[in-house]
C-alpha cells in the first residue's frame, strides 16, 4: 500500500463543503447516529451578517442557501460574520461555564487581537488543530512531513512543559531562551495592550510574534483549550490561508466547555471560519461528532476530509505508539493533502513515494508521548483524560506494570483507574508542582487519591509519595519492573525537570 492509496478513503471534496465518498458513502450515512435535533446545541452561536455571507459566498460562485432550500430549512450554525476572524467569538455571543473559584483564564480573543494586529506578517499560513486528544503527536507529523518535503515549519504547542519558551520551535529547534525573552521585553516596551493580557494570551503573543518574525513557510498551531475562544482564535485569517484540523474529541475540561459531546464538539469548530480553507477531521471516538462538523463545514461552504481509522497500513513504524498514533499520522497526511489542494505554495508535497513517506513518519517524537527514552525501563506519557487512558493502556502489555500517576483536580479520576489498573499492578500517587504563571492548576491530594483507587481496585497495590522522584525509589528499591508514568502532562514536566 502507497501512501497515496493509505489515504483512499479521504472523501474528494467539492465547493460548499460537501463531499462526495469515494468508497464508502453508504455506510458512512448507516454509521452516524442521528441526532433528534442537533440544532439544539448551538442555539447561542452569533447571529449572521447577511449581507456579509451573500457576498462573500456570489464571489465564490455559491447560491444563497436559503433559497436553495427554502427559507423553512433549520440549520445547525448560522453564519458567521466575517471578516475579522475573531469578531464573531467573544464573551457576549458564546458563554462558557465558569469553575468555582477565582478566574485565572479569560476566554475571548478582543485583547490578544489587539496585540496580534499588530505583527507586520499577517500572511503565513496556519495549520490550526483543535481536538481533545492528539493535538500535539498531529502537529509533530505534520511538521516532519512538511519539512522532508523542504519547507521551513514554526511550530506552537500548549501547554509548555519546562518553560514557556518550549511551546515554540523553528525548523524543528527549540526557541531559543534570548529570543524569548527579547521579545517579550519589546512587546512590554512597545505594545500597551500586551501588559493586560492573561498568561496564555501573552504567551500566544509571543509565539506568534517569534514565528512571524523568522522565514517560515508556514506555522503549525496548537489550541490550548477549546477553540472558540481560545487566544490562538484571535489570528487574522484575511489573506492568509489556513487550514483547520479536528483531532479526536472525548469530554475533557467541562468545566470550562461543556458537559456533552457536542457541546465541546461545538467549541472546537469554532475555530473555522467561511475563510477558513478547509477543514481536516482526524477519526473519531464519537459519531455524533463527524455529523456536527459535516453540517457546519456544510453551512460555511468549506470542502471536509474526513480521515478514515485504519488508513495508514499497520506496519508503518512509529516511535509513537499505539493505534492512535497511525491514526495521527494518517490526519497529517490529510492535512498536507488538503494543503497541496486549497493552499498556495505547497506543490511540493508529493505523497506518492511510500518509503519516504513512512521514514519520514518512523522519525517522529514528541516528549510526553510514550517516551521510552528519558527513563530507562520507564514509559513516560501525559495522558490526562479517560479517552487518552485507554489508549494508552491499549498499548501495554497484560504484565503486571507499577503506574506512577498524579491528576489535575477536577479530573475523571475513577474512570481513569478504572480503565488503567489490572489485578497485580501497583499504584504510586504522587503530586506535580503547580506550573509556572497558571497558579490556578492544582494536583489532587495524594490521600484522596488513595482513598477513592482503594474502593475502587481489587488486587492492586496502592500508595503514595512524596513526588516523583520518591516514587522512582520505591520503584528501584522493589526492583519494579514496567514502570509507567501518566496522568498529567504537569507530572511529565516535572519528570523533564528532573532528568535535565
Amino acid at each position: 500500500m502507497t501512501a497515496d492509496t493509505a489515504q483512499i478513503h479521504l472523501p474528494a471534496v467539492k465547493a460548499g463543503g460537501r463531499r462526495i465518498s469515494i468508497t464508502r458513502k453508504a455506510k458512512r450515512a448507516a454509521e452516524i447516529e442521528e441526532i433528534e435535533d442537533v440544532n439544539e446545541v448551538a442555539h447561542d452561536y452569533p447571529r449572521p451578517n447577511p449581507e456579509a455571507e451573500n457576498h462573500h459566498k456570489e464571489e465564490n460562485g455559491y447560491k444563497n442557501r436559503k433559497e436553495r432550500r427554502g427559507s423553512s430549512q433549520k440549520t445547525l450554525y448560522e453564519p458567521l460574520p466575517e471578516p475579522p476572524a475573531y469578531s464573531h467569538a467573544n464573551k457576549k455571543t458564546m458563554q462558557i461555564k465558569q469553575p468555582a473559584g477565582p478566574i485565572m483564564i479569560k476566554p475571548g480573543l478582543e485583547a490578544t487581537a489587539r496585540s496580534l494586529k499588530r505583527i507586520q506578517n499577517q500572511s503565513t499560513p496556519i495549520v490550526h488543530i483543535a481536538g481533545t486528544n492528539g493535538k500535539g503527536s498531529t502537529s509533530a507529523f505534520v511538521d516532519a512531513l512538511l519539512a522532508s518535503y523542504g519547507y521551513r515549519v514554526g511550530r506552537f504547542n500548549s501547554p509548555h512543559l519546562i518553560e514557556e519558551r518550549d511551546s515554540v520551535s523553528v525548523g524543528g529547534a527549540p526557541c531559543d531562551a534570548s529570543v524569548w525573552n527579547s521579545t517579550q521585553r519589546d512587546l512590554l516596551a512597545h505594545d500597551t495592550n500586551f501588559s493586560t493580557l492573561t498568561n496564555f494570551e501573552k504567551t500566544t503573543v509571543t509565539a506568534f510574534s517569534i514565528l512571524s518574525s523568522k522565514d517560515i513557510d508556514i506555522a503549525v498551531v496548537e489550541v490550548g483549550m477549546g477553540g472558540l475562544l481560545d487566544a490562538t482564535n484571535a489570528f487574522e485569517r484575511q489573506g492568509r490561508d489556513s487550514i483547520a484540523v479536528i483531532t479526536p474529541i472525548a469530554l475533557d475540561h467541562q468545566s470550562w466547555l461543556g458537559d456533552s459531546i457536542e457541546e465541546i464538539t461545538k467549541h472546537k469548530m469554532g475555530i473555522v471560519t467561511t475563510l477558513t480553507k478547509a477543514v481536516v477531521v482526524a477519526p473519531q471516538i464519537h459519531s455524533v461528532v463527524v455529523k456536527i462538523i459535516e453540517t457546519r463545514c456544510s453551512e460555511l461552504g468549506v470542502p471536509i476530509y474526513i480521515t478514515e481509522s485504519n488508513s495508514l497500513d499497520a506496519s508503518t513504524p512509529l516511535k509513537l505508539t499505539g493505534s492512535h498514533q497511525l491514526d495521527n499520522a494518517s490526519t497529517a497526511l490529510s492535512v498536507l493533502r488538503a494543503l497541496k489542494a486549497h493552499c498556495t505554495g505547497f506543490v511540493n508535497v508529493d505523497l506518492s513515494n511510500d518509503e519516504r513517506v513512512k521514514h519520514t513518519l518512523s522519525q517522529v517524537t514528541l516528549r510526553g508521548r510514550s517516551d521510552r527514552q528519558v527513563i530507562d525501563g520507564a514509559i513516560v506519557d501525559g495522558a490526562h483524560n479517560p479517552a487518552a487512558i485507554m489508549r494508552l493502556r491499549e498499548t501495554l502489555p497484560l504484565t503486571p506494570h507499577t503506574f506512577i500517576l498524579a491528576f489535575s483536580q477536577g479530573k475523571e479520576v475513577d474512570e481513569m483507574l478504572t480503565l488503567l489498573a489490572r489485578p497485580h499492578d501497583s499504584i504510586i500517587f504522587v503530586p506535580f508542582s503547580t506550573p509556572e504563571g497558571m497558579p490556578w492548576v492544582k494536583s489532587m491530594d495524594t490521600a484522596e487519591l488513595e482513598e477513592r483507587a482503594r474502593k475502587l481496585l481489587c488486587e492492586v497495590d496502592i500508595s503514595t509519595a512524596e513526588n516523583v522522584q520518591d516514587a522512582l525509589r520505591q520503584c528501584q528499591l522493589n526492583e519494579a519492573n514496567d514502570v509507567v508514568i501518566a496522568g498529567s502532562l504537569y507530572l511529565v514536566a516535572d519528570v523533564y525537570r528532573m532528568c535535565s
